[in-house]
């Protein structure tokens, strides 16, 4: 048994160089940039938007990047 300081000192798989969140770009039908988000829950607590769909819609748009690069 560990104290939860000492769990989080021995990770196993560490993140290094990014914390628990991404940032999310919010841009226009153009690709403008209207918003840049720290987080996907604070962008869709703002746009009352489900974390969830945030994140698929992001899930998908990388996917069409791969694809128009192979």
């Amino acid at each position: 048994w560990v104290t939860p300081k000492e769990n989080a000192e021995r990770k196993i798989f560490p993140n290094i160089g990014r914390g628990s969140s991404r940032h999310i770009v919010q841009k226009t039908l153009d690709g403008n940039v209207v918003q840049i988000w720290n987080s996907i829950s604070l962008a869709g607590k703002m746009l009352k938007i489900a974390g969830n769909s945030i994140s698929e819609c992001c899930w998908w748009l990388a996917l069409d990047v791969l694809r128009r690069l192979h």
